[in-house]
């Protein structure tokens, strides 16, 4: 009997662990953003909450998702359409419940919650001890150059895309063990979607990076089965990002990825050396001097 007990009770320990440890290293990465619900931390970030906020006006006032930004002084600006296509629809939508200031708030802790919960079980499975596990998934989830996004620079498109396939890539190894899962084929196709989706340029170097890593499976055995579980979610994918696509292609000519003239709207301070090794700033807080 106790030794049954005992059994059970190693067994169920480390699930409750990783959920305490998931939530002590999700507060540890959004504290600061809980702490204060309506602050701002940078220029980009109300950049962000505006365009959330106009995505939930226009979805309120006329269910339908906008196609330009118009507002003093610039109208017809085209960036729902090249910038952000899914994930600003969807911190729309979700801020129609909650408002522009919490939607932010609690898709970052969906976010970092996801990256701790898959980093832990893809340790698991690769056959790390459940320390092992905690250790890397805190890694992870403290990393520097997210949380910089989110409390220095602001970019949240950026944070979102990179962490989106980070947990495509987490999936892909527990694809690799259940090549004919189905389940694990659409999350994973879920993921690269909303990469691409929400950050274009992560969403372009990270498509190559996982086709890099399906080309290293071509010589084994599953690589069959795995093309065959893939082939609806990607072909899902291609539907749901086709009208992204289109604009790309159909505009192709007009579209720059660089220009001179982000050398004046460089903000002072944002690659400092402090920038770099500490993710939040005071000074760059609210107008903070």
């Amino acid at each position: 009997m106790s030794a049954d007990h005992s059994t059970k009770r190693q067994n169920v320990s480390p699930r409750w662990l990783c959920a305490a440890l998931g939530l002590v290293a999700v507060l540890g990465a959004c504290g600061l953003l809980l702490a204060r619900p309506h602050g701002s931390f940078y220029g980009d970030w109300v950049n962000h909450l505006w365009k959330i906020a106009y995505h939930e006006a226009e979805l309120r006032h006329h269910a339908s998702l906008p196609v330009t930004f118009n507002g003093a002084p610039d109208l017809g600006m085209a960036t729902p359409i090249f910038y952000g296509y899914l994930f600003f629809p969807v911190a729309g939508a979700l801020s129609l419940l909650t408002g522009p200031d919490a939607a932010i708030r609690l898709l970052v802790v969906a976010l970092f919650a996801l990256q701790f919960a898959l980093t832990w079980r893809a340790c698991l499975r690769l056959g790390g001890d459940w320390r092992l596990a905690a250790v890397v998934a805190c890694l992870v989830s403290w990393a520097i150059y997210p949380l910089t996004n989110l409390y220095n620079r602001n970019a949240l498109p950026e944070l979102f895309g990179v962490g989106f396939l980070t947990c495509a890539t987490l999936l892909w190894f527990e694809l690799l063990d259940e090549p004919s899962n189905k389940k694990l084929a659409w999350r994973f196709g879920l993921l690269v979607c909303l990469a691409v989706g929400t950050h274009p340029i992560t969403g372009l170097f990270g498509v190559l990076f996982l086709a890099l890593l399906f080309a290293c499976t071509a010589g084994f055995s599953s690589a069959p089965a795995l093309a065959r579980s893939l082939a609806a979610p990607a072909a899902a994918t291609a539907v749901v990002l086709s009208g992204w696509l289109y604009s790309m292609v159909r505009l192709k000519s007009q579209l720059f990825i660089s220009q001179g003239s982000g050398r004046w709207i460089h903000y002072p301070g944002i690659d400092t050396l402090l920038a770099r090794l500490v993710p939040y700033d005071a000074r760059m807080v609210d107008g903070a001097k």
